[in-house]
């Protein structure tokens, strides 16, 4: 029995697989030999292939997966390569998946690919690949391509042979041609299919509406023109729908309530008309909506948004809806952003808002709203408030009750025509990275505790009634002094629009982080010197404090500010030279000091030459170019650098030291002979005597 035992145990052991003992796979020579060709047509920046040589089975290597000594995978994501595609990889015959994803691959795909018949998944994203796809068109396993973010061109590879197709992506390049509507003739189950931001052209025709298994749908980013085809309605199973920054038009027909299941529509950026369709609070699993810049119009009272429970964005901006705010958002119980900016909407802002407890973005600029701040107290996670050009036409509270709007970090209240004085409640708002209290009625002091704000880099108090001294604390925010580089929340999505002065150009930020660190008091009437402490802002990029009752020199200080882009100090009552270390500025590009009491020599140096009279005008002792006053000598010497007056007053001291010994000398003997003079009418008079 013994006998028997050991013998099947013999048997077993020369019939069991080599790789479930744990030894090493032997590498096919043909694989080998093409991985260590790969190897060398490209650079490894990191060293992630150092292990790649003949030493040690090519099974073992990083990155790659054997299956009975043949390479069936080879993942490479994001090992920082750099090269190109060679040929040899085509001699992997039993390769399944390759994953080359996000490296810095560059040339074409090599037609030998057209090789690997097995060959299931490609991932070449996000690398600098180019050229045309037609060799895809063989690979007839392929289920999933994703060639996104490379520069590939030309029109897109025949589907007709890649029946087995699941997922196509390929967003971000330059491809062209029209969408190939018929896919799914002999890709029956294809689920994704992202061909946005590319150079698609013409009208989307039907045909995608036999996709039965679609999920996503992205043309977003292209050249497409006309109606969303109706078939488009048919895909039940759509979970994304994204045709933004097109040209499509026409309605949005109410047939949309068919998708069920969809959780991504956006259709910014377009030329839609009409109203939004009833039918879309159909749409139950909705959790964003983006239909901004467009041309809907109507009312909003007929969708039934409180049927939409799960969702988080809604970006109607830029529009031309009109009516009130409808109370059935407060249904919405997910909702985070609320984007209603640029439209026609009236009447008050509805208290039932404040039952919205995860709303962190609201947004409600250029539009006909009026009614009471009181109404947003209540929603504690609030980080961004955008009200600007309303009509809201009432005093400010200065106080709010509990922890009022703690959470803040963008605040715009401008063109409100709001009253009253500086709102204390903001004390409690340190984390407020930007605010606008621009173009209202406010009054009184601007509160020293502002510049306690560990976060706050953008300040806008311009076009009111502020006065009292501009406090120096504010020249004491840790952001505008070590830049605003650690900031939490910089990708807060806003709709802000800012224009700080009559007649200049709106300029509008879709996000936190592209707001320029900025100081705006301009329109005012503040008095008093400007602090030397402003120099400690180093970071700042645009000053304005134009328009004020500013007494004083420009502080030598502000030399310091090596950001600052933008100076403007006009129409005030400031006095003495300008500083000559302002020349030190060098990202300075636009400065005006026009209509103050300046004096002296305008500086020369560096980017100076390149301001225009108009930076200067109105301060009738200034001198020099661009002006057309020259300055006097006396002028001259008092403008010039110190090492000039060093020299200069080297040059006096040798002409004035033999002065004085001459001088000296003459005035030593006329002494000497009044002494002698004096001794002989002593004498003479002694004797006489």
């Amino acid at each position: 029995m013994q006998v028997i035992t050991a013998l099947c145990a013999a048997v077993l052991l020369l019939y069991t697989p080599s790789k479930s003992l744990g030894s090493v796979q032997r590498c096919h020579e043909a694989d080998l030999a093409a991985l260590l060709n790969f190897k060398a047509s490209l650079i490894d920046r990191s060293s992630s292939l150092h292990s790649w040589n003949a030493n040690a089975s090519c099974c073992e290597w990083p990155g790659i997966t054997c299956d009975d000594s043949r390479v069936v995978s080879i993942s490479l994501h994001r090992m920082g390569l750099l090269g190109s595609l060679p040929q040899s990889l085509g001699n992997i015959s039993s390769l399944e998946i390759l994953d080359l994803s996000y490296n810095a691959l560059s040339s074409g795909i090599p037609s030998e690919l057209t090789s690997l018949s097995l060959l299931r998944q490609l991932d070449l994203s996000n690398n600098n690949l180019s050229g045309e796809l037609s060799a895809l068109a063989s690979l007839k396993s392929l289920q999933k391509i994703n060639i996104t973010s490379n520069r590939f061109s030309g029109t897109l590879p025949n589907f007709s042979n890649l029946g087995l197709l699941l997922g196509f992506w390929a967003r971000n390049n330059s491809l062209t041609g029209e969408v190939p509507v018929h896919i799914c003739q002999s890709a029956l189950y294809v689920e994704v299919l992202d061909l946005s931001y590319n150079k698609l052209w013409g009208s989307l025709a039907e045909g995608l509406g036999v996709c039965t298994h679609l999920q996503e749908l992205d043309l977003g980013g292209n050249y497409l023109q006309g109606h969303i085809p109706l078939d488009i309605y048919n895909l039940s199973g759509l979970t994304r729908l994204s045709l933004e920054e097109n040209n499509f038009s026409g309605i949005l027909d109410g047939a949309v309530g068919n998708l069920v299941n969809l959780q991504h529509l956006m259709l910014g950026s377009n030329n839609f008309t009409g109203p939004l369709p009833a039918n879309l609070s159909a749409c139950t699993k909705l959790k964003l909506f983006d239909a901004s810049n467009n041309s809907f119009q109507g009312s909003l009272d007929l969708i039934r948004f409180n049927k939409l429970p799960t969702l988080e964005i809604l970006d109607l901006s830029g529009n031309f809806f009109h009516g009130s705010i409808p109370l059935s958002f407060a249904g919405c119980t997910a909702l985070q952003g609320l984007y209603l900016s640029s439209n026609i909407f009236s009447g008050a802002i509805p208290m039932e808002l404040s039952s919205l407890q995860n709303l962190s973005t609201l947004a409600l600029s250029t539009n006909n709203l009026n009614g009471s701040m009181r109404s947003l107290v209540g929603i504690k996670h609030l980080i961004s408030i955008v009200l600007t050009k309303n009509h809201f036409d009432e005093t400010v509270p200065e106080t709010v009750e509990g922890e009022g709007l703690s959470n803040l970090q963008v605040l715009a209240l401008g063109y409100l025509q709001l009253r009253g004085r500086f709102p204390k409640w903001l004390n409690k708002c340190t984390k407020l990275q930007v605010l606008d209290l621009s173009w209202n009625h406010l009054e009184g002091t601007i509160p020293s505790w502002l510049g306690l704000f560990p976060h706050l880099y953008y300040v806008d108090l311009s076009n009111n009634s502020f006065s009292g001294h501009v406090p120096a604390e504010l020249f004491g925010l840790p952001t505008l002094m070590h830049g605003n580089k650690n900031l939490t929340g910089l990708q807060v999505v806003i709709n802000l629009a800012i224009k700080h002065k009559p007649g200049s150009i709106e300029l509008r930020y879709t996000q936190v982080s592209a707001v320029p660190p900025s100081m705006y008091l301009s329109h005012n009437k503040l008095q008093g010197h400007i602090p030397s402490q402003v120099g400690a802002i180093a970071a700042l990029i645009d000053m304005d404090f134009s328009f004020n009752n500013l007494t004083g020199s420009i502080p030598e200080t502000m030399a310091s500010m090596k950001e600052l882009e933008v100076l403007d100090l006009s129409s005030n009552k400031l006095s003495g030279s300008i500083p000559s270390s302002l020349s030190k500025l060098t990202f300075l590009s636009q400065l005006n000091v026009s209509h103050n009491q300046l004096v002296g020599m305008i500086p020369q140096g560096s980017q100076f030459p390149t301001f225009s009279k108009e930076s200067y005008e109105g301060n009738a002792d200034l001198c020099g170019a661009p002006l057309p006053i020259p300055c006097r000598n006396n002028e001259t010497r008092s403008s010039e650098p110190a090492l000039f007056s060093k020299r200069e007053s080297s040059a006096k001291n040798s002409i004035f030291v033999p002065v004085c010994v001459v001088v000296g000398s003459i005035v030593f003997a006329v002494c000497l002979v009044l002494l002698e003079v004096r001794r002989n009418v002593v004498y003479v008079e002694s004797v006489s005597f």
